[in-house]
């Protein structure tokens, strides 16, 4: 289990400086399309990682708009559902150009293992804090 939480955890820190450097391509890369995205106000699939981009660039650009620079993931729990899925709780934090964190978000995602080895999100979930 220490390997995967570690793999987890680079994962995760590869996709935290994506979103931090408004890596679109970046933030893409680390989804599995189809995917679904559930939160209180529904339920989404995304189709195409354009979509993924396109949710991701406005998100940076309004977080960037409060002063918050990057993106932090802290794991909180990681479980092997399957052979290829894993079920991951994790923090953002939102840090300002200073470093100091300004404010968290929880998700669970269920990850699951492609082709080339690696992992992707096929499920996204918020978290109430």
């Amino acid at each position: 289990m220490e390997a995967m939480w570690a793999e987890v955890e680079e994962f995760l820190g590869r996709y935290g400086k994506a979103l931090s450097a408004g890596d679109m391509p970046g933030v893409g890369s680390c989804w599995q399309v189809p995917a679904l995205v559930v939160a209180d106000q529904g339920a989404r699939a995304v189709l195409a990682i354009e979509e993924v981009e396109e949710f991701f660039a406005a998100a940076v650009a309004w977080y960037q708009s409060q002063g918050l620079m990057s993106t932090v993931p802290e794991v909180l729990r990681v479980e092997q559902l399957s052979a290829g899925l894993v079920s991951v709780d994790v923090a953002w934090l939102a840090l300002d150009a200073d470093s100091v964190e300004r404010s968290r978000e929880a998700s669970r995602y269920v990850l699951r293992r492609v082709e080339d080895g690696g992992l992707r999100v096929c499920v996204a979930a918020t978290v109430a804090g």
